[in-house]
């Protein structure tokens, strides 16, 4: 695998990760008890700083690129449903951190059954997006580009720094990478 498809394959696994943890949360909110809100926003708030402001963007770039080799593929639904995600994920992960803050708050205006369910269903669209890209995508893209078309991604695509899972943890982000070594048997180590 070209290092750019395995960086986006590394985030993915981390991205699964956070979803599970926002998974045991929303559990917890579904059963009628206190999630550890602080947590949850956490997760968020990464979502839209790394995936939606990072990632995503670096792979509608690598997309556009093989959209250009490769007019009329047979992945262009696929690509336009992907780039149509890549638009609508950044605002649905600030409106469901704000509903967040708002219950967390005592302002909201839903329920935290109504919560829950938007939790559950963010989670599924993300866990459903990356299945995408990584069983019907990924594979096609790896197999096509040539080492040229490689080397001008990787000259062209701009430097990301994971705030999380990257050589340095931000230190807004301490406490979620702390709570993300304690789920796991030791697989996750730093670069």
């Amino acid at each position: 695998m070209s290092d750019i498809l395995s960086a986006l394959h590394t985030d993915h696994r981390h991205i699964h990760k956070l979803m599970r943890l926002l998974g045991q949360q929303t559990a917890l909110l579904a059963s009628g008890n206190d999630p550890d809100w602080d947590l949850v926003i956490d997760i968020l708030n990464y979502m839209a700083q790394y995936p939606d402001a990072c990632h995503h963007p670096r792979e509608e770039q690598i997309f556009n690129h093989f959209r250009q080799r490769y007019k009329n593929s047979d992945l262009d639904e696929t690509i336009e449903r992907l780039a149509r995600e890549h638009r609508e994920l950044p605002p649905a992960t600030i409106e469901l951190r704000n509903q967040v803050e708002s219950i967390r708050e005592g302002a909201a205006i839903l329920t935290r059954d109504e919560l829950a369910s938007s939790l559950n269903d963010y989670i599924a669209q993300q866990h459903n997006h990356i299945a995408t890209e990584e069983n019907r995508l990924f594979p096609v893209v790896e197999h096509r580009l040539t080492a040229d078309d490689l080397k001008i991604l990787e000259a062209t695509l701009p430097e990301q720094q994971d705030p999380v899972f990257g050589s340095v943890t931000e230190q807004q982000f301490e406490a979620l990478y702390r709570r993300i070594l304690e789920g796991d048997e030791g697989d996750e180590k730093r670069p």
